[in-house]
């Protein structure tokens, strides 16, 4: 399971109270083990190069994606990719590391594939 912490004292506070409930209800017959890494955020390269890709995409989407902006495919396609909670993804970029925005990256540039737009990638 991961929890992230935001810097957002609302969020954070909401975060620790999920840890707590959870580490409350964990099975006092089994050992368990905790473990807190510091995120590794990425790079504004990373974020740039991904919102590079919404918008050639849009340059020559297909018809039944014309009208979306860069935030609606970054939405569509963080859904597809990691699943929804009611209308949203589940997930944010804001809370992704470096390895988890470079398997995005390759999501959105496999979905764009499969709506008939090939994007270079340069990396």
């Amino acid at each position: 399971m991961r929890i992230l912490l935001s810097d957002s004292l609302k969020d954070r506070s909401a975060a620790i109270d999920r840890i707590i409930g959870i580490l409350g209800s964990l099975d006092v017959e089994v050992p368990w083990e905790v473990t807190v890494e510091r995120l590794n955020p990425p790079t504004g390269n990373q974020r740039g190069y991904l919102w590079s890709l919404y918008r050639s995409f849009l340059k020559d989407a297909p018809e039944h994606l014309r009208g979306y902006t860069a935030d609606d495919l970054h939405e569509l396609w963080l859904g597809e990719h990691y699943g929804w909670e009611g209308e949203k993804p589940i997930v944010s970029t804001s809370f992704m590391d470096k390895a988890e925005v470079s398997e995005h990256i390759e999501y959105v540039l496999m979905a764009a594939a499969e709506a008939g737009v090939i994007l270079d990638d340069p990396r």
